[in-house]
């Protein structure tokens, strides 16, 4: 095997040789790597290539195996993770390892260590510490001009929820060059256009109709709504005609019915429709039951967006109870595919910190997902054949995967996920079956992956749990 750089699993172990904390490692990760140095110990290097880049640098006091490994892994693809504890770090009272703060130097030459990186591959950003996790850092990377992001939200009737999303983006975004896009879907009650007919009065605000494949902004009479406001009238008439069968004075009712009421939900078609009919830099997809948290958060995603090797972007998101209900998403998990860190109550640390640190994962919710929209047409837009309403984020996000970019989960966007409260959950029979057929479909469709096991989530990790718990029957 043509290998450059080898890095193992490891652990602590104390003075009297207790062994603990284990840590388990994800396959390579640039996006990991470049907040935080999850390598660390021990590392074996091929000797050409030290004698490339440089044996450690003490500019680098207290971070220089975090310089030295980036400025390896900038010059080699030839990387291997052995997912096996080779290592114990020595822990004794006084230790970074045992207290992290016993050496606040070596995290403030983290921060020179990162800038350095940059520099060398030819970014811009400004880099700080994590939150409050010592060792994790964030990025945020310089725009380079003034790209343009449409937010594409798919709705049916649920004003107050569509309502509390806009608000929330409208208030709090600090972003300027974006765009609003509502994908009006079999909507039925009249005050759900007389809100778009507000709505569309802002200039960076539309609705397209999937079912009349139009688009209706501040400019002509499509935007007020007429005819559907008209046809729900009529529905709501035809429906107090039906209890007075005997009554013959309703002739002004309609009779005729919208069959466009009675088309099935497909996420990844109104999604398509979306794509195909914007014309922004950057696609951002969007629950309407989501309320944004974070002010800068566009410029957040677009600054990893922007780099040619990255897929898709997703973000930390929020029960309404402040526990979290999507930090990346696990292929493999029951397996199928799952949300990490599900139901972890806010402020309490996971394992190694990492509801807190900028994570490669294999795919993000279409909760919120943001991407470069030219990906869509290379991978063939979302399935909308085969994952109408389950998996289809995960299959969309596996397919850029396959195409070789990378997928990012980014924890300092976040949003509150009032989840599935716009559709409720999967009850009926019907609802059932095509749910379980998805769930077939995928596992027929990434046989390989699910067996072989997520890259991001050490194969040492249960499958069974989505919180980094440790697989004890290995």
């Amino acid at each position: 095997m043509d290998v450059d750089f080898i890095y193992t699993d490891e652990d602590k172990i104390d003075e009297t040789g207790e062994r603990f904390e284990p840590y388990f490692k994800p396959d390579f990760s640039p996006e990991t790597l470049e907040c935080n140095n999850y390598i660390t110990h021990f590392v074996v290097v091929r000797k050409t290539l030290i004698n490339k880049i440089g044996l450690l640098n003490s500019k680098f006091n207290g971070a220089q195996d975090f310089d030295f490994v980036l400025r390896i892994t900038e010059n080699t693809n030839k990387i291997v993770h052995i997912s096996k504890i080779l290592y114990h770090w020595r822990v004794h009272k006084s230790s970074t390892a045992n207290v992290a703060d016993s050496k606040p130097y070596a995290y403030e030459a983290g921060i020179k260590v990162i800038e350095e990186h940059l520099k060398r591959i030819g970014r811009n950003g400004k880099v700080e510490y994590g939150q409050d996790v010592p060792g994790i850092y964030k990025i945020k990377f310089d725009i380079i001009g003034q790209p343009k992001v449409s937010i594409l939200i798919p709705n049916k009737d649920n004003v107050n929820l569509l309502r509390n999303c806009i608000t929330s983006i409208l208030k709090l975004t600090t972003y300027n060059n974006y765009e609003i896009i509502i994908i009006e879907n079999n909507s039925i009650n009249r005050e759900t256009f007389q809100y778009y007919n507000e709505l569309v009065k802002n200039p960076i605000i539309k609705v397209l109709n999937y079912n009349k494949n139009s688009i209706i902004d501040q400019n002509g009479e499509r935007s007020l709504f007429e005819n559907e406001i008209l046809e729900i009238e009529n529905n709501i008439c035809n429906k107090e005609n039906s209890d007075y069968q005997n009554n013959n004075n309703n002739a002004n009712c309609s009779n005729n019915k919208n069959n466009q009421y009675n088309n099935e939900f497909n996420y990844s078609a109104l999604i398509n429709f979306g794509v195909k009919n914007v014309e922004g830099d950057f696609i951002l997809q969007l629950n309407n039951d989501t309320k944004l948290l974070t002010k800068d958060w566009l410029e957040l995603m677009i600054g990893y967006a922007q780099n040619k090797e990255i897929g898709a972007i997703g973000a930390r998101l929020y029960y309404e109870d402040k526990t979290i209900q999507h930090a990346g998403i696990i292929t493999g998990l029951a397996g199928i595919a799952g949300n990490m860190l599900v139901n972890l109550p806010y402020g309490k640390r996971a394992y190694f910190g990492r509801e807190s640190a900028t994570r490669n994962v294999s795919a993000v919710t279409g909760a919120c997902l943001f991407c470069r929209r030219q990906l869509y047409f290379e991978v063939g837009f979302m399935d909308e054949e085969n994952f109408k309403v389950a998996f289809n984020d995960v299959d969309f996000c596996l397919k850029l995967f396959e195409k070789g970019y990378r997928n990012v989960y980014n924890p300092y966007v976040e949003l509150i996920h009032y989840e599935s409260k716009s559709r409720g959950y999967e009850y009926s029979k019907k609802q059932e079956e095509r749910f379980n057929e998805e769930c077939k479909k995928f596992k027929e469709k990434w046989k390989s992956i699910i067996e072989n096991g997520d890259p991001y989530y050490n194969i040492n990790f249960t499958r069974d749990t989505c919180n980094f718990d440790i697989n004890t029957e290995r």
